[in-house]
């Protein structure tokens, strides 16, 4: 369990209303992060149940991620945190479910992408934004989040709802961007990016990255302008030079309608998440209507100093008619390495922000809900029973056909003791029979006879 999961779990827990009982799938956590990695704690006030493939810490029963054994809609919320890497079939997991939940289900799903191989004690897939999205296809109401590089995020992270209701649209959207307005702005792993699928509208790369203007102190802007050739844009993606350093300063990220000077979109990023020649994302509400409109991007640092600042790294194509880059005041030739990108055509999804604030979601209890918990449970007792006997039949087998190799094993013994018992009878009666015989007798007395001739030899 990694420390931004963990907090996306415990944001995720407040923000939305998490219907009871609490599934967690995978909650078995990895050596030495038994205390850390359960999540249990951030469903303190629900019932909450911990599912694993195998027995361990935190695991309150063991359960196929791929065949739940657990009756349809029965199940409130359905946790699978840092866990689909390791399931064989992720669609068949998200069915599972989706099966398995309430009307008013909730499902919370993180994972990785950029990401080392962790056998625990198997390690099978890696995923991008928009796979969460496809996983998630079963629920009419999703948001999909990220962490990192756009291109190459680490942290891939998900909330969806069961319920197509307008009412529990509307409370969704508002809890998803209560998510995002609340993530702390210095959470491990940088961001949190919301996904939606985009298309490069305009792309002005860098090869070398060693170019650089300078760096955003405080009273430095640069200003970069552009046409958009696409609807829709919703994101601009910048490099940054951070000369090898953790920054301590602040970025402020601003797009403005070149025609009216109005504020269109705001960002403020914390320097310290910005990777040297890694993209780095600013993200806003689609402009419906943006193409053939000019925009200036707008970049400066209030707190940006000497050791903590960073510096726009500069293109190497040319510019386009109507891209013109000012530093303080100043134009200077070509411009900044930046991706602008649009919405691909036909994607319209809820603006989450936009309903922030509408609702305030509250679970709702009544007794035909603690009434289907107490059968999930009884039901999920009954599971746990069939697979413990299958588990104790198996181990009574191997007994039996351990005592059974124990009893061969025994009999083998007594034999081979009856055995080496009738060889020392045989010794003894012959070294009874020798001792009896003429020849024995007469060595004795001969022996007798020389000691007493010579009582000093052989002493």
């Amino acid at each position: 369990m990694r420390d931004n999961v963990k907090t996306f779990t415990v944001m995720a827990a407040k923000a939305f209303s998490v219907p009871e009982p609490v599934l967690e799938i995978g909650s078995r956590p990895a050596e030495g992060q038994e205390d850390y990695a359960e999540l249990r704690p951030c469903f303190a006030d629900k019932r909450y149940i911990g599912g694993d493939f195998l027995p361990g810490p935190a695991v309150d029963v063991l359960l196929d991620t791929h065949q739940l054994g657990v009756a349809d809609g029965s199940v409130g919320s359905v946790v699978m945190m840092d866990t689909l890497e390791h399931v064989q079939d992720p669609l068949l997991a998200l069915r599972e479910a989706h099966r398995i939940l309430r009307d008013d289900g909730l499902v919370l799903i993180g994972s990785v992408m950029n990401f080392p191989i962790h056998n625990h004690p198997w390690d099978y897939w890696r995923f991008t934004p928009a796979a969460f999205d496809l996983l998630l296809r079963p629920f009419p109401v999703r948001a999909v989040w990220y962490q990192g590089d756009p291109l190459a995020p680490h942290t891939v992270l998900a909330a969806a709802q069961k319920s197509a209701a307008p009412d529990a649209q509307v409370a969704f959207a508002a809890s998803a961007a209560a998510l995002e307005a609340n993530w702390p702005e210095s959470a491990y792993g940088g961001p949190l990016l919301r996904f939606e699928p985009v298309l490069d509208a305009i792309v002005h790369e860098s090869a070398s990255g060693e170019n650089a203007l300078p760096e955003l102190r405080a009273g430095v802007t640069v200003e970069q302008t552009f046409r958009c050739p696409a609807d829709s844009l919703a994101r601009i993606d910048m490099k940054f030079r951070t000369g090898g350093r953790m920054n301590f300063c602040h970025v402020k990220c601003e797009l403005r309608d070149e025609a009216t000077g109005r504020l269109v979109a705001e960002r403020r990023q914390l320097g310290q998440h910005i990777v040297d020649g890694v993209w780095s994302a600013f993200i806003f509400s689609p402009i419906s209507s943006s193409a053939g409109r000019d925009y200036r991007l707008v970049l400066s640092s209030w707190d940006g100093r000497e050791g903590a600042a960073v510096a726009p790294i500069l293109s190497d194509q040319p510019d386009g008619d109507s891209e013109q880059l000012c530093v303080s005041g100043e134009y200077h030739p070509g411009g900044i390495c930046f991706r602008a990108l649009c919405l691909e055509q036909g994607y319209s999804p809820p603006d989450y922000r936009a309903l922030s604030g509408q609702t305030d979601p509250t679970a709702i209890e009544d007794a035909a809900a603690r009434a289907g918990d107490a059968a999930l449970l009884r039901q999920i007792a009954t599971t746990q029973s069939a697979q413990l006997w299958q588990v104790a039949s198996q181990v009574d087998d191997d007994l039996q056909q351990m005592a059974a190799r124990v009893d061969a094993l025994e009999r083998r013994l007594d034999s081979r003791l009856d055995s080496i018992a009738d060889d020392l009878k045989d010794i003894l009666s012959f070294v009874g029979a020798l001792r009896s015989s003429i020849v024995y007798k007469a060595a004795t007395q001969t022996r007798s006879l020389l000691r007493r001739r010579n009582p000093n030899k052989g002493r």
